[in-house]
């Protein structure tokens, strides 16, 4: 590339340029050189600081919080793979990456060496000694789309409506079709019970359901400020009734089962595997006399992040004084 277009390539990605913008390169130990080279191209281009994980060359663990710190200050983490040597594989990196999705910092992988690009993950090809000029575009566009300001309190996104959640994380049918746990905390809970409950049926994942009971705290405000008013009872009731069919169909305590919570708070949530790296929760914070269908959604990860914290100690709070849900 000529010095006018390396030029060019500048001037286009200034507005992305800050001195306290910070990236985090994972790799193999063998590739060391390359990420030198790729922290090099990032400096150059978007003036963005990039960490070299050059833990191996330590001996003990005293490195252990110093690298978590530099994955928590970072935008993304970029992990290096080349056709030599399976990065991602490598215990060092494996923790790495889980580190930065629990506390929901996004994570992309280089290609170096030759490495074919994997529909898998979001890659970007490096080139085959990590100076490909065109990646720093790509990464550009990656972070002006994935990072913003709150990702570090573990907000992931906001949706508006169900069918952008599910887009977003999949159907119910999807979600639980992996192990793991899945709380849904709500009152009508049509996602989970519609299309004949098949989401919880064929379900893999451990379910519990939480109904307000009927005199619960929060009623009041839940009919005054539901679009159907007293008619949102009726329709909990038949989604209890729904579960309660369910759960004696299934007959399986430890895969499905409903319980009644004291408190109905103003939102629902679903959090689906609470303690993996993969933790996540919808939130959907209810809105005067708007329908589910056209409220904001908030999509919250990272199991360690200020979020997620809190949600998850809500909901935990709310479901620890629930009842089983019986005829």
């Amino acid at each position: 590339m000529s010095h006018q277009n390396d030029q060019e390539v500048s001037s286009w990605l200034q507005p992305l340029s800050s001195d306290a913008r910070q990236v985090f390169i994972s790799h193999a130990a063998e590739d060391v050189e390359i990420a030198f080279k790729v922290a090099a191209l990032l400096k150059r281009y978007l003036d963005i600081n990039a960490y070299v994980d050059q833990s191996f060359l330590r001996v003990g663990s005293k490195w252990r919080p110093d690298i978590e710190g530099k994955i928590k200050s970072s935008e993304v983490v970029i992990v290096l793979r080349s056709r030599v040597v399976a990065a991602e594989a490598s215990p060092g990196v494996i923790n790495e990456v889980e580190y930065a999705r629990q506390m929901n910092i996004p994570v992309v992988f280089g290609a170096i060496r030759g490495a074919k690009l994997s529909d898998v993950h979001h890659e970007i090809d490096f080139g085959e000694d990590g100076s490909r000029v065109g990646a720093v575009w790509d990464l550009a566009k990656f972070l002006l789309s994935e990072s913003h300001p709150y990702r570090a309190l573990g907000l992931g996104s906001v949706c508006v409506g169900t069918a952008s959640v599910s887009a977003t994380l999949g159907d119910p049918e999807i979600i639980a079709s992996r192990e793991g746990m899945i709380t849904v905390l709500g009152h009508t809970m049509k996602q989970w019970l519609g299309n004949y409950g098949n989401a919880i049926r064929h379900a893999r994942s451990k379910i519990r359901m939480y109904f307000p009971a009927t005199d619960a705290i929060g009623m009041d405000l839940l009919i005054a400020s539901h679009r159907n008013e007293h008619l949102v009872l009726s329709e909990i009731e038949k989604s209890k009734a729904a579960a309660l069919e369910l759960q004696v169909e299934i007959d399986d305590p430890e895969k499905f089962a409903a319980y009644l919570v004291p408190v109905k708070p103003m939102f629902s949530a679903t959090i689906v595997e609470p303690s993996g790296a993969e933790a996540v929760i919808v939130v959907d914070p209810y809105s005067f006399k708007v329908g589910a269908e056209l409220r904001p959604k908030f999509i919250v990860r990272g199991k360690h992040t200020d979020l997620f914290s809190y949600y998850h100690k809500v909901v935990s709070n709310i479901i620890a004084k629930s009842e089983p849900l019986r005829l």
